[in-house]
């Protein structure tokens, strides 16, 4: 059974933790991710109110890849409509 490896990736900096011999894997793996994310982005944004941005209730932001070898993809969204006040 393999152990897997987390790598938190906040910064470019963060693949070069990574293996060589893995990072095809996760590049490979992260494309997918986009995906899931550029997917949900759209489908959330057509149930938003008019004059509203995506941009303003999903952010980007650090992910964890999991080194597993089990090519699965988990996508977790956060999405938040809280106004802030000035």
């Amino acid at each position: 059974m393999m152990v897997a490896n987390e790598y938190k990736i906040e910064k470019i900096d963060d693949i070069l933790k990574i293996p060589s011999d893995r990072q095809v894997v996760f590049f490979k793996e992260l494309a997918e991710h986009i995906k899931n994310i550029t997917e949900s982005r759209e489908l959330i944004a057509q149930l938003l109110p008019e004059g509203e941005s995506i941009d303003e209730i999903m952010k980007m932001g650090s992910m964890t890849w999991i080194d597993d070898g089990e090519q699965y993809i988990e996508t977790n969204i956060r999405i938040s409509n809280k106004k802030t006040s000035k």
